[in-house]
């Protein structure tokens, strides 16, 4: 018999995945403000790359997001598995995300500034991903 604890309406999925995107969001965004602290300068350029990386990666969450709910609909299971709001190849892509700025950020390979402007538009846009599937949640009553 299947854990009732592991296995939700395959529509709180979208909850679990704003949740999730959310929280990375909030932890990059604090990334971003710690390297804002440590860096010599932030000039205008940085801001403005800042938004330029938001908008970037915003379109990109956005059609990310898009497809998760299109296959979280095509369930046809009414309760799913928990870790199923993302699929194997989200997972693959948020390990190697996270692997890449350890690594970078251990290795020092960018100043500050960079990390600034690219963390927090990153980190914006995730924030703006995760409200995006409580919107997704909220509208959508399958």
């Amino acid at each position: 018999m299947k854990n009732k604890f592991l296995f939700i309406k395959k529509r709180n999925l979208l909850l679990i995945a704003g949740i999730f995107w959310l929280i990375a969001g909030v932890n990059v965004v604090k990334m971003a403000i710690n390297a804002y602290f440590l860096s010599y300068k932030i000039l205008s350029i940085h801001i403005f790359l800042s938004v330029l990386i938001f908008i970037l990666f915003s379109i990109m969450f956005n059609k990310i997001s898009k497809k998760h709910l299109v296959r979280i609909k095509s369930y046809n299971e009414q309760r799913v598995l928990f870790l199923k709001f993302f699929d194997l190849k989200s997972y693959i892509l948020v390990i190697f995300m996270m692997s890449l700025g350890i690594f970078i950020r251990l290795k020092h390979l960018l100043s500050y500034e960079t990390i600034f402007f690219f963390y927090f538009g990153i980190g914006s846009a995730l924030i703006f991903s995760g409200v995006l599937f409580f919107v997704m949640f909220l509208k959508n009553k399958f």
